[in-house]
């Protein structure tokens, strides 16, 4: 136990300069064993040595399948798994965990998940306000990317299927300030007659100027070289006694 809770204090140094980390010891069926405050406090849970609880059921279900085979991963190899999920605190919301497995103990194997959020305050208080309208129940029921934006055009939320898309991580995502600029000076985005596009002519700027749904194929340049054509079609998200939309959600396909 000596050499095991070594283990845990070197991991959780590695995770030092994170504020409102979430820590959690679990058992190989997802069982929490013990969880830092933080955690039970947030995730609403009762404390689970005296009120079994399972890390499993806090998972959204897409996410499931992965994370167990990160802890056989782990297992296998001794080497910590990353990996963004969606975790339940009344609702869905991103979060980055490492999974650590720790030495065997003779009640059996048991795993370091190490966690932090990946969306802002700010941000998390916006995708708060449509969860409430249910859209969240979309966000990974296709197989596409969904982005959310507000009415300036900054990311509000996106799933990992976008993250997917753009060969990139939702933390990379939610990371990027200042849309608007980054569109028109950094990123490489054209049409299929290799026009530019402005970002105010960007099927989700004209979505909310019109109120009307808009869709476009886009070429956007990864980071990597790699052109990628990307089929939008955006939504404006209105309020129940307002004729504005206040944000837009954009179904993207590759």
């Amino acid at each position: 136990m000596r050499k095991k809770w070594s283990t845990i204090k070197d991991i959780i140094g590695t995770y030092e300069h994170h504020k409102d980390i979430f820590l959690s010891l679990i058992d190989e069926n997802g069982g929490i064993i013990c969880a830092n405050a933080n955690m039970i406090k947030t995730l609403h849970l009762k404390n689970p040595r005296t009120c079994k609880t399972n890390f499993f059921e806090l998972l959204h279900p897409i996410n499931l399948p992965d994370f167990k085979a990160a802890i056989f991963n782990s297992t296998q190899t001794n080497i910590a798994n990353t990996m963004e999920i969606y975790l339940k605190n009344g609702y869905y919301h991103p979060m980055k965990w490492q999974i650590n497995s720790l030495n065997n103990s003779e009640s059996g194997k048991t795993f370091l998940c190490v966690g932090h959020k990946i969306l802002d305050d700010v941000r998390l208080k916006k995708f708060n306000i449509l969860s409430e309208k249910n859209y969240q129940l979309i966000v990974e029921s296709v197989n596409a990317g969904i982005l959310f934006q507000d009415k300036t055009g900054e990311l509000i939320a996106v799933n990992q299927k976008m993250a997917e898309i753009f060969n990139t991580t939702q933390e990379r995502l939610y990371q990027l300030r200042d849309v608007k600029n980054l569109w028109n000076t950094a990123w490489t985005i054209t049409t299929e007659n290799d026009i530019p596009v402005k970002f105010e002519n960007t099927p989700f700027m004209k979505a909310l100027e019109t109120g009307h749904t808009q869709t476009d194929i886009l070429i956007i340049k990864l980071r990597n070289g790699e052109q990628r054509w990307m089929h939008f079609s955006s939504q404006p998200v209105f309020d129940d006694h307002s004729s504005e939309a206040y944000s837009v959600v954009s179904n993207i396909i590759d």
